[in-house]
């Protein structure tokens, strides 16, 4: 009788440390009325504390890695009630890892404690949005992008950017006449 008692324990104990060890993650690809831009919006259905920042922070980079196109990725801090020495550093990682393959990671519904960790990690500035930005945010990339198209001696120009911004037609204006078109 204390056999079933010992493995019931064990059982249960097994179920609440996977869970800590491997929250729910829901991921989901939107894109912007607007712009057209794809990006993707990942929201962990629990904090992110000391068991789970591994799983989530290699969830992470295999979506960045799998989905190339994709530039933007918002981490959802809603749920996120703990703060984490630990998961703020490997954040700070994972942000840093993410600029070097030129994507970028913007924290939404982030704690003022968060933030606060956060720049103790090492970040002095983290990308904290507030979920009414995010669209501004997005607009604001791809009007950089345009502008630095633009140095480049490009000319931008959208068949009907109002109905269709799903293709931006380039044209050189510098030595040769060349021309592309971009889909979204």
């Amino acid at each position: 009788m204390e056999y079933g008692i010992i493995i019931g324990v064990g059982i249960s104990t097994g179920a609440i440390l996977m869970r800590l060890l491997k929250p729910k993650v829901h991921e989901h690809i939107r894109t912007d009325e607007f712009t057209g831009t794809k990006y993707f919006m990942i929201t962990p259905e629990a904090g992110l504390i000391f068991p789970s920042v591994d799983f989530v922070r290699t969830r992470m980079q295999k979506l960045g890695l799998k989905h190339k196109s994709i530039k933007t990725y918002f981490l959802n801090f809603e749920k996120w009630t703990q703060v984490d020495y630990t998961a703020a550093t490997a954040l700070v990682s994972l942000v840093k890892g993410f600029e070097k393959n030129h994507k970028s990671i913007q924290f939404i519904n982030c704690s003022g404690s968060w933030v606060e960790v956060l720049q103790n990690a090492g970040l002095s500035a983290p990308p904290v949005l507030d979920q009414k930005d995010i669209q501004d945010y997005l607009r604001k990339s791809v009007t950089n992008v345009i502008v630095n198209l633009q140095n480049a001696e490009m000319t931008i120009t959208s068949p009907n950017l109002e109905t269709d911004p799903s293709i931006i037609v380039l044209t050189s204006t510098g030595n040769g006449n060349k021309s592309m078109m971009l889909p979204s």
